[in-house]
């Protein structure tokens, strides 16, 4: 009878206990007294304790502290330095080792990388990456005048829609953008942003409103972890991608667009390659050189509006 008054009593501890563990956790009578850890992932299999009654983590789930957690929220301890699961950084000064926490084995991965062309590698905010060693810049305005990033001035008349700047180049480490400009003789501009899916869209006559993907939006407006930051100040309105794209448009038909170095020679339209050379700016959209500034902006006309036409040549009104 006593015999069975323990068993009953030692099953009712054992369920007590199940009971009272943790989240994530189990009770067992016999468990490992060297439970693995996002500190110590190997410390079972050095263990040389007796076991202990205790509660153990589930599958998939490992000790932090003093709660079970997914086993691939572990962070990474490296060279006296703590890294969340799956950060990335630049692991010395030159940008030349680059680093992955990794979940899965608590052990930091390093390989070789280079900052591309047209960046260098300095701390920003705190956080050393590569950085477009410079930018340029595109301006439409008026009715209209146009400089290409690489400082080329010129005139067209046309008022239909036009590409200003796109990536056309194959390399994929760039995130690929597109800038269109639509104007008349008046000068009004309307333009878009295409990016990340979205298309964005300024127009002079709605100055405090964005329109996204065909919404009317109020400013500012945030996209998707702030890969996309629109906002106003003054006359002008402001869109900036994170890898440093700006497009700005102000209410007297002022619009540009600023390109990071590393878009050299990967970007093309009426703003030129942006390779700081103006003398190869006038490529059209088939790749060769346009004998004037017309042909050089009907190359890119990309779409018609109600009403647009080409503009005209050689006896423009003043």
């Amino acid at each position: 009878m006593a015999r069975v008054t323990i068993l009953l009593l030692g099953a009712m501890l054992a369920v007590l206990a199940a009971l009272d563990c943790p989240a994530n956790s189990h009770y067992e009578a016999c468990a490992t007294a060297c439970p693995a850890s996002c500190a110590d992932r190997t410390a079972p299999d050095t263990c040389k304790e007796p076991c202990v009654e205790s509660c153990q983590c589930n599958k998939g789930f490992i000790l932090s502290s003093d709660q079970c957690v997914p086993s691939t929220s572990c962070g990474c301890n490296y060279k006296g330095l703590y890294y969340q699961a799956n950060e990335e950084y630049w692991a010395d000064d030159t940008c030349s080792s680059y680093c992955r926490c990794d979940p899965q084995s608590g052990q930091v991965v390093c390989q070789e990388r280079r900052c591309k062309a047209g960046e260098v590698c300095k701390v920003v905010s705190g956080k050393r990456g590569c950085h477009p060693s410079g930018f340029s810049t595109c301006i439409a305005s008026g009715d209209p005048h146009y400089t290409t990033f690489d400082g080329r001035k010129f005139d067209y008349m046309g008022t239909c829609v036009y590409q200003m700047a796109k990536v056309t180049s194959a390399d994929s480490s760039l995130t690929p953008f597109s800038v269109t400009v639509q104007n008349n003789n008046r000068g009004k501009k309307v333009v878009s942003l295409e990016v990340y899916g979205q298309k964005i869209v300024v127009d002079k006559d709605r100055p405090r409103e964005i329109q996204v993907n065909g919404v009317q939006t109020q400013l500012p407006y945030y996209y998707e972890n702030n890969k996309i930051v629109a906002h106003i100040k003054g006359i002008h309105v402001f869109i900036r991608t994170d890898f440093e794209i700006t497009v700005t448009y102000d209410l007297n038909s002022y619009a540009r667009v600023i390109v990071p170095q590393n878009y050299a020679n990967a970007v093309s339209g009426l703003c030129g390659n942006g390779n700081k050379d103006p003398s190869d700016d006038f490529i059209m959209g088939n790749g060769a050189k346009a004998k004037s500034e017309k042909e050089f902006g009907d190359s890119w006309k990309v779409a018609d509006v109600p009403g647009c036409d080409k503009g005209c040549e050689p006896n423009c009104p003043k």
